[in-house]
């Protein structure tokens, strides 16, 4: 049966719970990423979302250019 992310969550052991953090996981998978804070390593356009979204579907997720710096984002972001 497939659950929801909120119900699976409930369930995960705190090992595990890694596979929410995009940010762990965009690492892991290879991906040039970094959290809020950091300069960009080439101006280019860059997914900027939510570290952590159980909600699904993107939400607060945009495609922006960045020349630089990673200031002006939430420190949730990435």
């Amino acid at each position: 049966m497939v659950q929801t992310d909120d119900q699976t969550w409930l369930k995960c052991d705190h090992e595990d719970l890694w596979i929410y953090d995009k940010l762990i996981l965009s690492r892991k998978l290879g991906y040039v990423c970094g959290p809020t804070g950091l300069d960009v390593p080439k101006p280019d356009y860059y997914c900027i979302r939510p570290i952590m979204n159980t909600l699904g579907m993107s939400r607060n997720s945009k495609i922006l250019w960045l020349e630089s710096s990673t200031d002006q984002f939430h420190p949730a972001e990435f």
